[in-house]
């Protein structure tokens, strides 16, 4: 784990806007009009940034509660195997890990120690400001505030129901 790295803190809307980018440049990419949710997460992750999931419950990933990791040289991402039957679960994992990707993996790799085969996770009793920020980036490119936005206005306002008494 590279804790010794100090990442440039990002605010909430520089995050969010990070996330929309990626997705309108994903889109851009497969030449369809604006993505909208389900987010085709995996794809993007393989197809789009070039990474490949694996599955596992492997290593660091015996502990449960250790849910993804991200490997920036052989540009793997990780998701331990207790996630993989809940498709929220293994979508906001992969979503997280992208995150890292977008978000942090240039400082990471800028300091690391030379040589040092490291992939980037953390233990889940810990949540520093990276894994917020990530955590933040999974929200926002599954569910882009956009088509949030839109859902809303269509459904409209809740109309009052009236009970008798």
């Amino acid at each position: 784990m590279a804790s010794e790295v100090v990442y440039p803190e990002r605010s909430i809307e520089e995050v969010e806007a990070l996330a929309d980018k990626l997705l309108q440049n994903y889109a851009s990419h497969v030449q369809v009009p604006p993505i909208t949710p389900p987010i085709p997460i995996e794809d993007i992750a393989e197809h789009y940034l070039g990474y490949s999931i694996e599955i596992t419950d492997e290593g660091l990933f015996v502990d449960p509660y250790m849910l993804g990791g991200i490997d920036f040289d052989e540009k793997v991402i990780f998701a331990n195997a207790s996630v993989e039957d809940h498709d929220g679960r293994y979508s906001f994992t992969i979503a997280h890990e992208i995150g890292h990707h977008v978000l942090h993996r240039d400082s990471f790799l800028e300091h690391r120690q030379p040589k040092a085969k490291e992939i980037l996770c953390r233990d889940t009793k810990q949540k520093p400001q990276i894994e917020l920020e990530a955590d933040r980036f999974a929200a926002a490119i599954l569910m882009p505030s956009q088509s949030v936005h839109n859902i809303v206005q269509a459904v409209g306002p809740k109309p009052k129901v009236l009970t008798a008494l």
